[in-house]
């Protein structure tokens, strides 16, 4: 059964408990094509375009804006993926002079560390940020990549996230970063195949 309305001049059908508003003359898109899809492959790429798979990896997914080109989906600016940036920022900003320094020592070992336990610690700030604002628990995903390193995260609403893994190549701990934008109803593929800093 059918029952049709007029609503600020789009027709509404509800059908099945699901309510569909058309523009006049519109189909239905499905609700898939409402959303976007990340699938990559987390690890180190080889010379020979193999890729070593990292190890022990978690794939952390967060949502930055509604903004998607020159569309802006959504206006929410206090947001997981920003928290995470800005959080990475403030706890870099004061290790910069010392990390300068340690590059003309060659000392990559200490950078590593020392930039490792900032990322940790600006991701165990988001994740209290969104334990204290639980409306937005949507806005971080967790994927655990497969044996080979594939992971995906779908049903992603349309704007910037940032993207961040956390894990191990050939026994170092490591990090791997990007960030990406996704519209309505894109696949977009992530290959993390370079990792940012990894140490013993």
């Amino acid at each position: 059964m059918k029952t049709a309305a007029l609503c600020f001049g789009l027709v509404c059908f509800v059908l099945h408990a699901s309510v569909w508003c058309l523009e006049p003359g519109k189909r239905p898109s499905s609700p898939a094509a409402e959303f976007g899809t990340f699938r990559g492959q987390v690890g180190a790429a080889q010379k020979s375009g193999t890729v070593v798979p990292a190890t022990s990896a978690t794939v952390y997914v967060m949502y930055a804006s509604g903004t998607y080109g020159r569309r802006t989906y959504d206006t929410d600016t206090d947001t997981a993926g920003r928290h995470f940036t800005e959080e990475l920022h403030k706890l870099l900003g004061p290790l910069n002079k010392q990390m300068k320094e340690l590059t003309k020592d060659r000392r990559a070992d200490v950078i590593a560390r020392l930039y490792l336990a900032a990322t940790d610690q600006a991701l165990a700030a988001t994740t209290e940020f969104v334990t204290r604002h639980p409306q937005k628990a949507w806005q971080v995903r967790t994927i655990e990549p497969d044996a080979e390193g594939f992971w995906s995260a779908e049903g992603l609403k349309p704007g910037g996230y940032a993207i961040l893994v956390r894990g191990a190549i050939a026994g170092h701990d490591a990090d791997w970063e990007g960030s990406v934008d996704v519209d309505r109803g894109q696949t977009i593929s992530v290959p993390l195949t370079t990792p940012r800093f990894f140490r013993l």
